[in-house]
């Protein structure tokens, strides 16, 4: 079957799914109109904000509409960076926030399996060790995940989700939104959403088994105390520890997290700590195919490319600080800070199997000691207001932050003993024999451990943005302008010297606006520019390993459309992100800012209740990035890893006449995708599918409310590879998972 044949089937099997959900909805929106967010444009109560209305000849009285829930899996609000939590109808971008009940059906304690049902999400990473994801074909690094809408404060390696209660995905450059990204992300953010205590306490234990093998707990305990209640504190605990469904991976994962809040007549405050330890051995581990491509053999999908010996322990602490005052009694004007604080360490023996004979299945082995630590203050200040000017309304915003991050990280070769006389081994990936290689734990003599490459980076910022709207709000624009700074210095640890310097200002625009056709359909568009760092020779296999090259400028133009049904939504975007790329030649291994790539792209989004016991969350997208100047070379071709098709479908269903019961399908579709710029062919990682059932009943037990759920993760026990630069990892196997949580 050829690819476009593929492309075609995917799409159609999605619309298939999605129309009738979507027409589905709209009935019941039409049959049920009183229960969907409505408006007259004659008014200014619209959704979002209210702001006062202009004078109005009287008329009779409104009954008071209560808030709009949510799309069931999917929040109305999302927060969106320094705007704080606004509807998307109101919102210039693509923004979805996955709520609570989501994050509590999954029951794979992973960001990644929350993010991955957004189809401009891909997951680049494999096991239990660490997480790495793209958005819209441009990669983003744990260091670009906020937290409450701040940089430098999330875990840096992999997120535990026990203690959210909810993940925003905005989709595009949203440097004027959230500062710039630490890590370079320019497809997207993902923003953590701490848990605070709920106004009637919670008190939940959660006891899980994962293949018969890994046992979990988690404790999630909130309280609210003062004469108003006025006081919270919800505290999070998490156990995870046995083997995963990889071959020969055992994990150890311990998290907490302590929320605390307070409430005044015109003030807020919260704060927030916590600590992961993240323990595997032997985590799964990659192919580098060099020319030879993927093992032409079929492989177990519980296969685990890991030499014995290997290991990542991870470590992240954090804590944020946030506050906000009303200056005036009617809260049109308030002031608001944070300071955030994060050290990550992480102590890495890896493996990597360089493919020498595809067909024979042997590999040329290496192993690589490989610390790293990150460190980081973050900070936050600024006053939103509203004002008027004749018949419009203003949102106003003016903001500073700061973030400083301090990195150190290098690789060593790993020997068989301390002469290091042999600095490689071979092994069958068809058929390993992990226990005959021996001891690989020796550095080369005299190998100075302590001095690393370091990388100190100042990124501040000051914003200023105004949402102007009519009184109707049938239109809103958003005019904002971004003062950016960024300084960097680097140091090599092979040269022994400091390598670069960078210290580069400018000042970026952004644009966008919403334009409401009627109460349920609006349309919108963005420009954004944002300065971000030029990267760094990151292979160690090229000749300028640990090169810094210059900030640059990322450009993105963005349109769209967003449906409003009541109980469900649907979204569509068109968008295009220029980006400066770093790119290796396949000849001379030496990598260089020698390019840009241009990201376009189409998604689709679904998601709420398409009838009374039928929940739909499904998303689709084209993203077609590519090489398009200044390397002849490379001109058309598609940066290493990333996908030009993903789709996701979820769809949960109650089922009638067993209360408490109900039963999920999802299916994931991920295209193909090159590991190597060039786009040999020999090279490409074929496109996938999975397929995960699951089922949740929530029933008594005595005055005690239960939940009992069960998933399947890859049902057909489907072996496939998750690509990645120059390599690929064995996909997740098929996965058993059960847990019992109990509301004391």
């Amino acid at each position: 079957m050829n690819k476009n044949l593929k492309k075609k089937l995917l799409l159609a099997a999605l619309c298939g799914a999605v129309l009738p959900a979507t027409l589905a909805g709209e009935a019941a929106a039409e049959e049920n109109v009183d229960a969907a967010p409505s408006y007259d444009f004659g008014t200014s109560d619209v959704y979002g904000e209210k702001t006062a209305a202009p004078p109005q000849e009287p008329s009779a009285p409104e009954p008071e509409k209560e808030a709009a829930e949510d799309y069931g899996a999917v929040t109305r609000a999302p927060q969106t960076g320094l705007l704080g939590e606004r509807d998307i109808m109101d919102t210039p971008y693509n923004v979805i926030g996955y709520t609570a009940e989501n994050i509590e059906r999954t029951q794979d304690k992973t960001l990644a399996a929350v993010v991955e049902q957004n189809a401009s999400v891909n997951v680049m990473s494999g096991g239990t060790a660490s997480e790495s994801w793209s958005i819209r074909g441009f990669d983003v690094g744990g260091t670009d995940v906020a937290y409450n809408g701040l940089y430098g404060v999330a875990p840096s390696y992999s997120v535990g989700t026990e203690a959210l209660e909810r993940v925003d995905v905005l989709t595009g450059p949203a440097a004027m939104l959230s500062g710039v990204a630490p890590g370079q992300s320019v497809g997207g953010i993902i923003n953590l959403v701490p848990k605070r205590a709920p106004e009637d306490g919670i008190r939940r234990v959660t006891v899980g088994l994962t293949n018969g093998h890994q046992k979990s707990v988690a404790v999630d305990v909130g309280e609210r105390f003062g004469t108003d209640k006025q006081f919270g504190v919800r505290v999070n605990g998490a156990w995870r520890k046995g083997q995963t469904a990889y071959d020969r991976e055992e994990q150890d994962y311990r998290g907490f997290a302590l929320a605390l809040d307070a409430r005044g007549k015109r003030w807020n405050a919260s704060l927030d700590f916590g600590f992961q330890d993240n323990d595997v051995d032997n985590p799964t581990g990659i192919v580098t195919m060099g020319t030879r491509g993927l093992p032409a053999h079929k492989m177990r999908s519980r296969t685990n490319l890991a030499a014995s010996g290997t290991y990542a322990h991870t470590i992240d602490r954090y804590a944020m600080l946030h506050g906000d005052y009303a200056l005036t009694e009617d809260a049109r004007w308030k002031a608001f800070a944070d300071f955030g604080i994060k050290k990550s360490t992480q102590d890495y023996v890896r493996s990597s199997a360089v493919l020498t004979n595809a067909a024979l299945g042997t590999a040329t082995m290496r192993k690589y000691f490989q610390p790293s630590s990150y460190e980081a203050h973050s900070e936050q200040v600024g006053v939103r207001g509203k004002a008027e000017t004749g018949i419009l309304t203003h949102d106003l915003l003016f903001a500073a932050s700061s973030i400083h991050q301090d990195r150190e990280s290098n690789s060593f070769n790993l020997y068989r003993n301390s002469a290091a006389t042999i600095s490689t081994f071979t092994q069958n990936i068809y058929t390993p024999d992990w226990d005959s290689i021996g001891a690989w734990d020796f550095l080369m003599a005299g190998t100075d451990t302590s001095l690393r490459n370091r990388s100190t980076v100042d990124y501040r910022g000051i914003s200023f943005i105004d949402t102007i709207a009519t009184p109707d709000k049938r239109w809103q624009v958003m005019l904002g302008a971004r003062w950016q700074k960024l300084e960097s210095e680097y140091y090599n640890a092979r040269r022994k010297r400091v390598t670069s310097h960078y210290d580069k200002q400018k000042l970026v625009p952004s644009f966008g606006f919403v334009y409401k056709f009627n109460p349920r359909f609006s349309g919108y568009a963005n420009y954004s520019e944002s300065l971000q760092e030029g990267g760094w020779a990151d292979y160690i296999n090229a000749p300028n390993y640990g090169e810094v090259f210059a900030p640059i400028i990322v450009k993105q133009k963005e349109f769209g459309f967003k449906y409003d049904m009541g109980a469900m939504a649907t979204t569509l975007s068109f968008y295009e992100i220029k980006k400066p790329s770093v790119i290796q030649d396949d000849v001379t291994l030496i990598m260089s800012q020698a390019g840009e790539t241009r990201g376009r792209g189409v998604e689709l989004n679904v998601f709420g209740d398409a009838a009374k016991n039928v929940h739909v969350l499904a998303s689709l997208a084209y993203m077609k990035n590519e090489y398009t100047k200044e390397n002849p070379g490379f001109i058309g071709k598609t940066p290493q890893g990333y996908p030009s098709w993903k789709g996701a479908l979820g769809i949960e269903y109650d089922v009638p006449g067993v209360e408490g019961l109900s039963v999920s399908g999802k299916l994931v579709y991920v295209g193909s995708q090159y590991t190597n710029a060039a786009n040999k062919s020999a090279q490409e990682v074929p496109s996938w599918t999975r397929f995960d059932l699951g089922a949740r009943y929530k029933f008594m037990s005595g005055k005690t409310p239960m939940t009992l759920t069960a998933d399947i993760i890859n049902l057909f026990d489907r072996s496939y590879w998750v690509g990645v630069n120059n390599g690929a990892y064995m996909a997740r196997p098929r996965t058993f998972m059960i847990s019992l949580s109990a509301e004391l």
